[in-house]
This record gives C-alpha cells, structure tokens and sequence, in this order.
C-alpha cells in the first residue's frame, strides 16, 4: 500500500512557496549545510513486503525512465527517499533491490532538468547516508554520471553533484570506488573533475578506514603523486594536503614518492 502524501511539505516542487526556508525553490543551491533539509522532504511510503518493495521500486524506475513530465519524476524520487525512512532494510533482498535501480537513477542524475537533478542527487545522498556501506555496489554504478555533472555549466546541476559525491565519501567507505575517483586526477583532461577528485582523495585519507585504503594503495599513490604536479592550483593544494595525510600512514612510500 503506497500513501502519497507529501511529507512535510509539499507534494512536487513546482508547487511549493520557499518563504525564506530551504526546501524545494526551484533556484535553490543545494549545498552541505542544507543537504539534510533536503533529505527529510519525502513522500511518505508504506511498504509491507518484499514483493510490495520489488513493485515499488519497479515503478518509481519505469516513471524514471520513461515519463516526459518532470514533476512525475520529481515526486518518483521523493518516493525513492520516503522508502529509506519507512523500515524496508530488513527487507530480504533490499541491496539487491535498490542496487537494480541504478540505471534509473542514473538517468535522473543526467536529467536535463535541474530540479530533477538536484533530486536525484539528494536521493542519492539520503541513500549513502542510511545505507552507509551496503550503498557501495549503487555508488560505484552512479560515480561516473556525478561526475558528468560537475562539468555542467548551470551551476544548480554541478554544485548538486558535487555535494552528493562529499556525501557519499563521508558515509560509504567502499573499495572499487576509489580507482573511479582516482581515474579522474590521473587521466581527465578537465580541471573541474581533477580538483573534485583530489578533494574527495583528501578526505578518503581522513576517515576512511586504513585497510580499505590499503587496498587501493598503488592507484592513491599515483593520484597523489600526478595531483602534486597538476597544471591546476587547486589541485596541487588538495593534493599536498594528501601528501602528507599519506606520510603519517605509509612513510616509506611517501620518502619514495
């Protein structure tokens, strides 16, 4: 059974009124400090069985993928979030139902619309955020488009990709997504994608725990090592910053390096 009621707000974006809060303006920046705000507006959703969770998500996909009306996906990705709150992850088989959503939810973070990205990207991010490291398999499959759209010029569609790639860093700590993350400061022609990544590198170094990181030690290594010598400023900064995150844990290396 699926209740459509908007929580706590509103029921699509276009028809809400920001009046000096956050939620939903259509020229809203998504950012950090509001990144949370966003995630708490969902539709509320009832969910009562495995089956029922597996035609949920079928749905919410197939409106993804195949409605021209944008406030249709809009309101399909709110559902998507009103799922995470609504205790469906003791469900059996809920990784594995979520991770099948990827390609739907890929072609939501590649909207041409940006109130369907910005969306997306939230919906993402309330994802990590909930799941922490059983997001990874869904994560790796949705780096690549997040980082399509941070070289989109309106800056609502990059800025909203970026804060959900820092959110998902912070909340999911899963190997095979750092040689993605790497692969951008070691072989993108664009500085934008070679800064972003030498950010997220910095803070993989930060928190993420020390044997995850081992695992992935050669391809860090040279991600730092290429960051340091970049032909962008910010990027040698980040990567500096790395540097000497890297000492403290792998001094050796970091005496070759």
């Amino acid at each position: 059974t699926l209740n459509k009621r908007a929580m706590p707000l509103k029921k699509s974006a276009s028809s809400h009124k920001n009046k000096g809060g956050l939620a939903g303006a259509d020229s809203e920046l998504l950012t950090e400090d509001n990144l949370d705000t966003y995630i708490k507006e969902y539709n509320t959703v009832e969910i009562s069985s495995p089956k029922e969770l597996t035609d949920f998500c079928n749905n919410c996909a197939d409106i993804l993928e195949n409605t021209d009306d944008w406030e249709k996906r809009l309101s399909a990705l709110r559902d998507l979030r009103g799922m995470m709150f609504c205790g469906v992850d003791h469900f059996k088989g809920f990784k594995l139902t979520i991770t099948g959503m990827s390609r739907a939810i890929e072609k939501a973070v590649r909207d041409l619309r940006s109130q369907v990205v910005r969306e997306a990207c939230v919906t993402i991010a309330a994802m990590s955020t909930e799941m922490g490291n059983d997001f990874g398999s869904l994560g790796e499959k949705l780096l690549t488009a997040l980082f399509s759209q941070l070289l989109v010029n309106v800056k609502i569609m990059n800025y909203s990709a970026h804060v959900c790639l820092k959110r998902i860093i912070r909340c999911t700590q899963y190997s095979k997504m750092v040689p993605i993350i790497c692969d951008q400061v070691l072989k993108s022609k664009r500085a934008m994608s070679r800064k972003r990544a030498a950010e997220y590198i910095e803070t993989i170094f930060q928190i993420w725990e020390l044997n995850i990181i081992t695992k992935n030690l050669s391809i860090l290594e040279n991600s730092i090592k290429s960051g340091i010598n970049d032909a962008d400023s910010d990027t040698r900064i980040f990567s500096r910053r790395t540097f000497w995150l890297f000492n403290e844990h792998f001094p050796k290396n970091a005496e070759n390096m």
